[in-house]
């Protein structure tokens, strides 16, 4: 069983040159992103998943992957977690009928 769902090997690194050579700015704030810097600095560039791959969405599909800043990505998906929270809370009622 895969412990990354489809984020290693070669498929998935061709897949991160091409967007890196293809793709010059963040999806979420529009502002140009250096693909030189480490990918694990707030500013260095990211993968970043239109769907998430937990609601399905496919790491390979390039309709479903755009370049982002580390910050810009984790913001994105601390406000996705956060509205998928409240979601899950308006669902849950609690009954009268102990």
């Amino acid at each position: 069983m895969p412990r990354s769902k489809g984020r290693t090997g070669r498929p998935f690194l061709r897949a991160r040159q091409h967007l890196l050579r293809t793709k010059n700015a963040c999806y979420y704030c529009r502002q140009w992103v250096d693909v030189k810097l480490d990918g694990r600095l707030p500013m260095g560039p990211t993968y970043a998943h239109i769907t998430a791959l937990v609601d399905g969405g496919d790491p390979l599909n390039p309709a479903n992957r755009e370049l982002a800043h580390r910050r810009c990505n984790i913001i994105a998906e601390n406000k996705r977690r956060a509205r998928a929270r409240r979601q899950a809370a308006r669902t849950v009622t609690a009954s009268r009928d102990w």
